[in-house]
């Protein structure tokens, strides 16, 4: 009895003497999706797991991306044109590498995300580079190293 007390009290004064903080992960177990990110929804679709179905029918109803779209995602094709969004639901965000570039005053004018044809579902082995550029992206190449 004493130490379920305790622990009691422990909590409570750890609860009273901390902020209250944001969540920092999307925990997809308990998510409520019709409040969810896009981002986090198409991060949720790309992996295929658990609740992957309804991150897409949540998607749909949201009507953030055209059937075309969804084609190419379905067929894990990134192309041209397609927001950031888009391609984490056609590949999975498993990202081997980030890289970014900047103009002379230090703005960022793209970043590149390198995927791993191992952990991805990706064309290109054994990478895929996707650069964007004003979250779109502009190219889809072949990556011999990291």
């Amino acid at each position: 009895m004493k130490t379920y007390l305790f622990a009691a009290i422990t909590v409570a004064l750890a609860a009273c003497s901390s902020p209250p903080t944001q969540p920092t992960t999307f925990n997809v177990n308990s998510a409520d999706f019709s409040t969810a990110s896009n981002e986090n929804l198409c991060s949720v679709y790309g992996y295929r797991a658990n609740r992957s179905g309804e991150a897409r029918g949540e998607l749909m109803k949201r009507g953030v991306f055209t059937a075309k779209d969804w084609a190419n995602i379905d067929a894990h094709i990134v192309i041209p044109g397609m927001s950031e969004c888009a391609v984490n639901a056609a590949y999975f965000v498993s990202v081997a590498k980030v890289e970014g570039a900047v103009d002379a005053s230090g703005k960022r004018i793209s970043r590149t995300l390198v995927y791993a044809c191992n952990t991805s579902p990706v064309p290109n082995c054994p990478y895929t580079q996707v650069t964007f550029q004003n979250g779109v992206v502009v190219s889809v190449t072949p990556r011999s190293t990291l």
